[in-house]
């Protein structure tokens, strides 16, 4: 399983840099989804999705961890 971390409106994925780019390939690869959440809430990421890729499309999934209008942790 590989885990990526999307910007919800425009599609790009977090490269390790801290940009945003259209490949896949490019993108910062998580070993979890715990570990891109956590990275999500210390770098103040909300607008994000947290992608599993599996090899296999049909078992993909998107998690949306950040709900709009939830509330950031400390708030």
């Amino acid at each position: 399983m590989k885990v990526f971390i999307q910007h919800s409106e425009t599609r790009l994925y977090l490269k390790k840099t801290g940009e945003w780019v259209p490949d896949e390939k490019e993108a910062l690869c998580f070993a979890g989804s715990i570990g891109a959440i956590q990275f999500c809430l210390a770098n103040k990421f909300e607008d994000v999705i947290i992608l599993l890729r599996f090899g296999d499309p049909r078992y993909d999934i998107e998690l949306r961890p950040f709900p709009r209008g939830y509330p950031a942790p400390g708030d």
